[in-house]
């Protein structure tokens, strides 16, 4: 599965079949595997940073 965080739209969203869609419960999403990749913008803005933070938090206890 593939999930990004939206700046402007301030939300967590997943690719589903042909749209993006809104994750209901972002504290539900956790990192589960060793292996992932994480990219993103040049332009990191302070609820990116947050979403990011706390992705993390929940992730890695």
């Amino acid at each position: 599965p593939i999930f990004v965080f939206d700046q402007d739209r301030n939300g967590w969203f997943t690719w589903a079949e042909d749209r993006w869609k809104e994750i209901a419960d972002p504290s539900s999403l956790r990192i589960g595997n060793p292996r992932f990749t994480g990219t993103g913008t040049r332009f990191l803005e302070d609820n990116g940073r947050r979403a990011i933070r706390e992705l993390f938090e929940r992730s890695f206890r």
